[in-house]
């Protein structure tokens, strides 16, 4: 019965450890708890925290604890001022935390559920909201892929209809995988508003997002280190099942073809052009070592090194 009114959009339940035992009754109560989260310059007027903090969580997404805390007090400082205009209600003490009348006394639940749509990493003393995160991916980590000696091709995911919301849900979701970490530069996280970097079995991960598609590559850290296919195809086979998971979650199950871009070269990193360009795996033929470009098969003709764009990803 639980799962019939999730499905149906008049409740939030998760049959899970750590969420079954909860339900939320009340979507637009979830809804609207998130929304004071992503709220802009604007709409933050009244609520403490240092200009330090809210300059960080607009270019950074990451959102101290403690400013969450009081973007929940002051929406429970409205209601609080609200419900003692009601005659005809018993107010209660202004105990935000302790009351479960407010937000703050459903923090953890609010979170967990949060964090199981994707919508935030939670953490201890902050927590990471992506869709907030201005940030560009700086020029010298794409310098440090493209002079990687030991690095694959670019393996692209396209979408007809690409929200990008997605692409928010699988960091989120790549982040609460075991072994999988974030790498940090110079104080910070890899995170970005169209990028992210992790590290996984001794080998980088790039994770990118266009207009059109997803973007995946693997390159190993250490110098004179060979990338080995074993590795690249374990985190290539999570990638999918993470996206296919999050794309089955949609109302209409959103479809993707895999594949690469058509011309290619020793320094291509993330976040190609892919429009017109795009070779399809499956339009690829099996035990072929080079082929001739079908959409530029007379003018502009080029042979396609198959090897060099398939050996470190199963087909």
């Amino acid at each position: 019965m639980l799962r019939y009114y999730h499905d149906a959009g008049k409740a939030l339940y998760f049959n899970e450890n750590g969420l079954k035992e909860e339900m939320i009754i009340d979507v637009q109560w979830f809804i609207d708890a998130f929304k004071h989260i992503i709220t802009d310059e604007l709409h933050f007027r009244g609520i403490p925290g240092t200009q330090r903090e809210w300059n960080e969580y607009y270019k950074t997404g990451n959102l101290q604890d403690d400013l969450l805390l009081e973007i929940w007090r002051h929406k429970d400082e409205e209601l609080f001022d609200y419900l003692k205009k009601d005659t005809n209600y018993r107010i209660r003490d202004a105990s935000f935390e302790k009351d479960e009348l407010y937000l703050q006394y459903h923090k953890k639940s609010l979170l967990n559920f949060m964090q199981r749509l994707g919508l935030l990493a939670a953490g201890g003393e902050s927590h990471y909201v992506p869709c907030m995160n201005r940030k560009e991916i700086e020029k010298e980590f794409l310098d440090l892929i493209k002079e990687s000696k030991s690095k694959s091709s670019v393996l692209i995911y396209q979408f007809e209809f690409l929200p990008f919301f997605l692409f928010f849900r699988l960091v989120v979701a790549c982040m609460q995988e075991d072994g999988w970490n974030v790498l940090g530069n110079r104080g910070t996280s890899c995170l970005y508003k169209n990028a992210a970097l992790f590290s996984y079995i001794e080998n980088n991960i790039v994770l990118s997002v266009t207009e059109e598609s997803i973007q995946l590559q693997v390159f190993c850290p250490i110098q004179g280190r060979p990338l080995e296919t074993e590795k690249t195809c374990i985190i290539q086979g999570r990638i999918e099942e993470l996206l296919n998971h999050l794309a089955g979650t949609f109302q209409r199950k959103i479809q993707y073809v895999r594949g690469f871009k058509r011309r290619t070269d020793k320094e291509e990193v993330i976040s190609i052009d892919i429009k017109e360009h795009f070779l399809p795996a499956k339009d690829i033929p099996d035990r072929v070592i080079q082929m001739v470009c079908p959409l530029h098969s007379i003018n502009d003709r080029h042979i396609i090194d198959i090897t060099e764009l398939t050996k470190y990803w199963k087909l």
